[in-house]
């Protein structure tokens, strides 16, 4: 509750989690990715981290994961009009402004003229989302109005990407 408090009421900066570091770095590499910038000092980052003790992970994960990834959606990708990547709004819930929400739109692109948000969730344990999950995921259905203000666009679709950090199978 602490922690909680100091974080989200005193929004004081916290450390990072080693439980959200992967994911973050995961984000971070589809990001540059798809801005065509270099992923080398990000996959260098997650080394360092593994190799210092911070993260308790094989120091090629990262690497690894991002490489599947990109492999399983090459040919999309040439064929995806890339509208936003990792796109931040913050909108204040109160007059004054001390209380807000803050969404970060993975991605939204456009493919045979149709709008999709695609949202990118990672972890460490078993994939757990299922149609219905997607179909009812109040924090997607919340990103879509805002990407449609934002675009001046009607989103069509919500694709979510779960992605196990781990080297168990092919994607």
């Amino acid at each position: 509750p602490r922690k909680h408090h100091y974080q989200y009421v005193e929004q004081l900066e916290t450390e990072e989690s080693a439980v959200t570091i992967p994911g973050k770095l995961f984000h971070k590499c589809i990001e540059q990715f798809l801005c065509g910038e270099d992923m080398a000092d990000t996959i260098n980052e997650f080394k360092s981290l593994c190799m210092s003790g911070k993260l308790d992970m094989e120091p090629d994960l990262l690497e690894y994961i991002v490489s599947k990834y990109l492999q399983y959606y090459a040919k999309d990708y040439t064929s995806e009009k890339n509208l936003m990547t990792e796109k931040e709004f913050n909108e204040p819930l109160d007059p004054n402004g001390q209380d807000y929400i803050t969404l970060i739109v993975d991605q939204a692109f456009e493919k045979d003229n149709l709008i999709t948000v695609r949202d990118i969730k990672t972890t460490t344990n078993k994939l757990k989302y299922t149609h219905e999950d997607v179909v009812h995921n109040q924090q997607l259905l919340l990103y879509v109005p805002y990407v449609e203000n934002e675009l001046s666009v009607k989103v069509d679709m919500i694709q979510i990407d779960e992605v196990r950090m781990a080297k168990l199978q092919d994607v």
